[in-house]
């Protein structure tokens, strides 16, 4: 009894309401209309989806939780898209996305020389 008298007020009304006889549990929250999940956040922005969670993390895509699962703006994907607000304004972000550029374009490099070694080799056979 004693448990019960020191819960937390939530847990001591959910009880209260037991014992006078209403059983009648309230649905979970319902995600609101301008709130997008991560995965369509990124969609809409263009990149993929651990780039938008990096932009949560970073302040530079405004999110909320709703029933423990985080939900973006819709309005800070505006802001985004619009370019009121630069998601590259973050200088680590920045730095990654600027990393990540010049990893593909040596990528594609190092691609384009095997390409030409096999057709050297295809040439002198």
């Amino acid at each position: 009894m004693r448990a019960v008298l020191n819960a937390p007020p939530g847990t001591r009304a959910k009880i209260e309401m037991l014992l006078n006889g209403d059983d009648t549990v309230a649905p979970p929250p319902i995600a609101d209309a301008r709130t997008c999940s991560q995965s369509e956040a990124a969609r809409r922005l263009g990149v993929s989806r651990s780039t938008a969670i990096a932009w949560m993390r970073s302040g530079q895509l405004r999110s909320i939780n709703v029933g423990g699962v985080p939900r973006v703006l819709l309005a800070s994907i505006d802001e985004i898209a619009r370019g009121q607000v630069s998601a590259t304004d973050n200088p680590l972000l920045a730095k990654r996305i600027l990393a990540r550029s010049a990893q593909r374009a040596d990528a594609g490099r190092r691609g384009a020389a095997a390409r030409e070694r096999k057709r050297a080799k295809e040439i002198a056979a």
